[in-house]
């Protein structure tokens, strides 16, 4: 086909999306979306490391201009606004004091910090539009079966099924969904391509099997295009190869009611956390053994950490003693492979658990405590692995 195209998404904003810059105005910025974009395509293609920087660019020493252009523009309620006061999240308080219990709280904590009250999200059914564009012939480099616009629209695809926008995008804030997409040469005239054909848009899914059928079915397709991960050795980025796994939730919830929700999203979440000891009981007598009042010296990671790191606990029953916090020894952060939100089924909301393949936090990593020279033990159990069958058991 002519290697000349434009791929026009619609995307329809779920959940409070806290997408912008330096300021705390949200606002939809190109470079951070053709980022995610990125993100989704290494997840997608086992070979990314050599097609990437052909199909979106690259900078430093060997910096080559992009196949794909991105450009985005607001559609309707895109000027409307929400700041985190106006979620009244304190209506999901179940409980009392320290054994208060709030999903929507629990996915939004940094929200609620100090510093963060002015700061704006888009609203739930805002609407946005983000084209791209292929705007000169494919050079030598790319692998068979990777064309510039199977990546476009794989990587479009994951977004608008899978992905989020913004800060707490995986858990749970800036879901969208791709509600719309058309395929058109320069004069946008439609192409008629077998590759665009293939893939459905699973918004109007009656329920979440019929969902979950149409991504497992995308995902055979993307695998037939770029190859399956074999699943060998760490690799460095998340991906879809063979440990990766999702879940949709039984419960349905209307969705207008978004606020409900993040809150039964989370509260699968803090629920299961909250079970999941003796990681409590270590820490705190770590502490106090740091007090020189008792416990124990901690020697291994604890198992939550497999959910993402850093990771902290703060013990409010001993005011005198410091925070703890575990992070990589030789980095900040170590990103969750796990990934929460709500997809649209027909008008309704309907909880995604999405578990990606890769390095897992705090087993195929050295952690340490923060400012301490050594490395603690691995975690003994993958907390993050018993929580996505936790929720298959649900399911």
């Amino acid at each position: 086909m002519n290697p000349f195209f434009r791929l026009r998404c619609e995307f329809d904003v779920l959940t409070p999306m806290f997408l912008g810059g330096a300021s705390q105005d949200a606002e939809l910025r190109a470079p951070s979306i053709k980022g995610v974009l990125r993100f989704w395509f290494r997840a997608l293609d086992p070979n990314y490391h050599n097609h990437e920087p052909l199909l979106f660019g690259s900078g430093g020493t060997k910096a080559g201009q992009s196949l794909l252009l991105l450009q985005c523009t607001p559609g309707q309620r895109a000027n409307d606004r929400l700041r985190w006061a106006d979620t009244d999240a304190k209506k999901f308080d179940v409980g009392s004091g320290r054994q208060t219990k709030n999903g929507l709280t629990y996915l939004g904590y940094p929200f609620g910090m100090k510093g963060n009250d002015e700061r704006t999200a888009f609203v739930p059914r805002a609407r946005f539009n983000v084209d791209v564009r292929c705007h000169r012939p494919t050079p030598d480099g790319l692998n068979h079966g990777v064309t510039p616009l199977r990546a476009a629209l794989a990587s479009v695809w994951a977004l608008g099924h899978f992905g989020s926008l913004g800060t707490r995008a995986r858990r749970g804030f800036g879901a969208i969904s791709l509600v719309d997409w058309s395929l058109v040469d320069r004069d946008d005239k439609p192409i008629s391509d077998p590759d665009f054909a293939a893939l459905s848009l699973l918004h109007s899914s009656k329920s979440a099997a019929e969902w979950t059928t149409g991504a497992n079915r995308a995902l055979d397709t993307f695998r037939s295009w770029f190859g399956p991960h074999d699943g060998k050795g760490k690799a460095p980025h998340p991906h879809f190869g063979p440990k990766a796994t999702f879940v949709l939730g039984k419960q349905s919830i209307r969705r207008d009611d978004w606020r409900r929700a993040l809150d039964s999203l989370g509260r699968s979440l803090q629920d299961f956390r909250q079970r999941n000891q003796p990681d409590y009981d270590h820490v705190k007598g770590h502490v106090l053994y740091e007090m020189r009042q008792s416990g124990q010296r901690i020697e291994r990671v604890p198992d939550r950490a497999t959910f993402g790191l850093p990771l902290t606990f703060r013990f409010g029953s001993v005011p005198q003693g410091r925070p703890v916090n575990f992070a990589p020894v030789n980095g900040e952060r170590h990103a969750s492979l796990l990934f929460l939100r709500p997809v649209l089924t027909a008008d309704s909301l309907v909880s995604l658990f999405l578990r990606l393949d890769g390095a897992v936090p705090g087993m195929d990593t050295r952690v340490g405590l923060r400012g301490a020279p050594r490395a603690l033990e691995p975690a003994a159990h993958n907390a993050m692995d018993e929580f996505i069958n936790d929720m298959k058991g649900k399911a």
